[in-house]
């Protein structure tokens, strides 16, 4: 692709060899979209635990640019296409995301990630559910008619994190989280870039501070990944 087009965003790879997986599944809240409405109109997703080596543990990570954001043009999921009738899907019709024109960035890395980022925690056993709001604007400015059925799915550019744990938010409090690095704490209290407001917590290796996870061990699975609906 050249710099002009618009290119697929991988913001994260899927992991090739994970320690815990989380499954995906994107679903509609209703299979009929009404073109007068005024009613918002969501899609979810639904996340789970499908395997982790510690199966009474929960696990929370952040969500940006994945499936977990909730914001409908972080590229998580692909443009919401028609595919009915012909004379529209010749058109190239579909209903707007709004896509961003950057990228993220994880450069902020001794600064605390926990302020950074949103994060979101899954419970073992349990389902967590993700709405992503299609904006009325996006459905009239798409000219939408009746009859009309439009498909979406869940993409791979976002099927990972940039930080996660096992354990929830509050088994931390007070707590700054720290980008994960391979080579650990080394030389952490060297580094001129520390925050030095740290608290005095000694859990870890460095009191007041979590690192994570890698987040290269950290799946996520698409379970299902297509929503398809009609206009009436």
């Amino acid at each position: 692709m050249t710099g002009r087009g618009r290119s697929i965003k991988y913001f994260h790879r899927p992991s090739s060899n994970p320690e815990a997986s989380i499954g995906l599944k994107l679903s509609a809240a209703s299979p009929k979209l009404e073109a007068e409405s005024d009613t918002p109109y969501y899609l979810v997703v639904t996340a789970r635990i499908l395997n982790s080596p510690h199966p009474r543990k929960s696990v929370t990570l952040a969500t940006q640019w994945n499936p977990l954001q909730g914001w409908l043009g972080n590229f998580s999921l692909s443009g919401i296409k028609c595919i009915h009738p012909e004379a529209s899907v010749e058109k190239r019709k579909y209903i707007g995301t709004g896509r961003p024109g950057c990228t993220a960035s994880t450069r902020d890395r001794w600064k605390d990630w926990r302020k950074l980022y949103d994060f979101v925690t899954l419970h073992p056993n349990e389902e967590l559910h993700v709405k992503y709001e299609v904006p009325r604007e996006n459905i009239r400015a798409a000219g939408v008619q009746k009859g009309e059925k439009y498909r979406v799915e869940l993409t791979r550019s976002g099927l990972g994190t940039y930080w996660w744990m096992y354990g929830s938010l509050d088994d931390y409090p007070g707590f700054k989280f720290r980008k994960w690095e391979r080579g650990g704490w080394r030389d952490w209290e060297e580094d001129e870039y520390m925050d030095s407001d740290s608290d005095d917590d000694e859990q870890g290796d460095c009191p007041g501070w979590t690192m994570g996870e890698d987040p290269s061990l950290l799946g996520m699975e698409i379970e299902e990944g297509v929503v398809e609906f009609e206009v009436i």
